[in-house]
């Protein structure tokens, strides 16, 4: 992706986070697959165990993943939120020397 110099694009609007629903819904999943594999006996043999922190490492990747999307949404409100500043506000006299009749 190119961006033309002053572009107000942010890193965080040009690489889309995966939707949080789908994440939350990964994280679901390997959440009752870490449980079933926890609570059944051949999940305490080698080979299940592998196979649970193989589940966990997933879940973990894909808490981390939803982290960094909450994180990355904060970031962009913030940067969207408008601020006010000193110089856009004006008083009205500085204003009234300017203004101009149309009609007469």
């Amino acid at each position: 992706m190119s961006l033309a110099i002053g572009s107000s694009l942010s890193v965080a609007s040009a690489v889309a986070p995966a939707n949080a629903g789908i994440l939350q819904s990964q994280l679901n999943r390997y959440q009752l697959q870490l449980a079933d594999w926890c609570n059944c006996p051949s999940g305490k043999t080698p080979q299940g165990r592998q196979k649970i922190a193989e589940i966990q490492a997933k879940a973990d990747a894909v808490e981390a993943q939803l982290a960094q999307s909450d994180q990355a949404r904060s970031a962009q409100k913030i940067a969207e939120t408008p601020t006010v500043g000193a110089s856009a506000v004006q008083s009205p006299s500085s204003s009234s020397g300017r203004l101009l009749d149309v009609l007469a």
